[in-house]
């Protein structure tokens, strides 16, 4: 089950605040994750602290019914503005709500892809091109995919680089990942492929 709204034209940490306590108010205790130290096996977001202001990313310490969801969402609609939130609820591990500044989850998501991953290097090797991290010393993989197979239109995106970062810790459903992955290839690479992780 998932919630979205978008609002515009508001850039306040204090609406952050007060979403934070609406969410409390209607879904019980949060613990926030800590964007500078997260720690998914292999990731590391390297994110801005410009980007981490504009961001909030909590774990749902109990599990809520939907009359509590719809009354969570009721309130965040009357009582901010210029927010968008994403709730996921995985049953099956975590409950994670993002609340940012901005337009939606999923630009958040690519203003930090166009952060990290800016000057990612293409390097071909036997018909396979990868984009490698150049903020890690030794150049590690982000991306592949093979430019000489016509029967390939995939691109491979790396878990540990990017896609762990997308699912593990903010929870987004891989339709969503998707979406993400496939405007990303797009506007950075030129690549019209379909993004599967790796």
């Amino acid at each position: 089950m998932k919630y979205i709204k978008l609002f515009e034209n508001f850039d306040s940490e204090d609406m952050l605040e007060e979403a934070k306590y609406i969410l409390i108010a209607h879904l019980g205790e949060v613990e926030e994750v800590d964007l500078k130290n997260v720690r998914v096996p292999n990731v590391n977001p390297h994110m801005s602290d410009e980007l981490i202001g504009k961001v909030r990313v909590y774990k749902l310490l109990d599990s809520p019914n939907v009359k509590n969801l719809k009354s969570c969402e009721t309130h965040l609609k009357e009582d901010t503005e210029g927010l968008f939130w994403n709730i996921n609820l995985d049953w099956y591990n975590d409950k994670v709500v993002v609340i940012g500044i901005g337009k939606s989850v999923e630009d958040f998501c690519l203003d930090w892809l166009r952060e990290r991953f800016e000057n990612a290097n293409k390097y071909t090797n036997k018909g396979q091109t990868f984009y490698l991290d150049k903020n890690n010393d030794g150049g590690v993989s982000i991306l592949h995919y093979y430019e000489d197979d016509v029967q390939d239109k995939s691109c491979y995106i790396s878990y540990n680089k990017i896609w762990g970062f997308l699912k593990d810790t903010l929870a987004l459903e891989d339709s969503q990942i998707r979406s993400i992955l496939s405007k990303w290839l797009i506007e950075k690479f030129g690549l019209d492929l379909e993004p599967k992780k790796w």
